[in-house]
């Protein structure tokens, strides 16, 4: 059972592939090292730090591809100065869900996954209860929410490491 486990990681295992972001891979050590039963806060940051390393890494790779790539993302600057106003849900949902659903075939379970997660339809979703419990002066996430949030976004992740590793490879 997931909840028996004090370490996120073990709850629900996340192995990264693309490792030549060495940021996603000091996140990875980091909750990989802290009990988040103990440190709900701190695992919330680490949860939305990883997706959003992720979301980025995602965006400049695919939307860098040159035109004739089949694979390439549109409608998005590849510099991320560009994407500045861009807020973390829209770039997922806006964004890797219509690229994962429209361009790169074969991860439908992911974009289902994206769309029941962030969409604004989702009065509970899993970005809003996450900005709600690192934003709030006086509330905790109890482990059972975080742990929900990290099921979520380790599966989101997953397909976006296989991704990254599959195309961009290693550097």
């Amino acid at each position: 059972m997931p909840e028996e486990f004090d370490i996120l990681t073990k709850s629900y295992p996340f192995k990264n592939k693309y490792i030549s972001n060495k940021r996603i891979n000091k996140i990875l050590k980091e909750m990989s090292n802290i009990n988040y039963k103990d440190n709900s806060i701190a695992s919330m940051f680490l949860i939305r730090t990883i997706l959003e390393t992720y979301v980025n890494d995602y965006i400049d790779f695919f939307a860098s591809l040159e035109r004739e790539n089949p694979f390439r993302m549109t409608h998005i600057s590849n510099e991320r100065s560009k994407r500045s106003g861009k807020t973390l849900r829209e770039l997922i949902y806006d964004n890797i869900y219509n690229h994962l659903k429209n361009t790169i075939k074969g991860h439908a379970e992911t974009y289902e996954l994206i769309h029941t997660t962030f969409t604004d339809n989702n009065n509970t979703s899993t970005m809003q209860i996450i900005h709600f419990y690192i934003h709030s002066a006086a509330t905790y996430p109890d482990k059972s929410e975080i742990l929900e949030a990290w099921k979520k976004i380790s599966q989101i992740i997953s397909s976006l490491d296989t991704l990254l590793f599959e195309n961009a490879g290693q550097k």
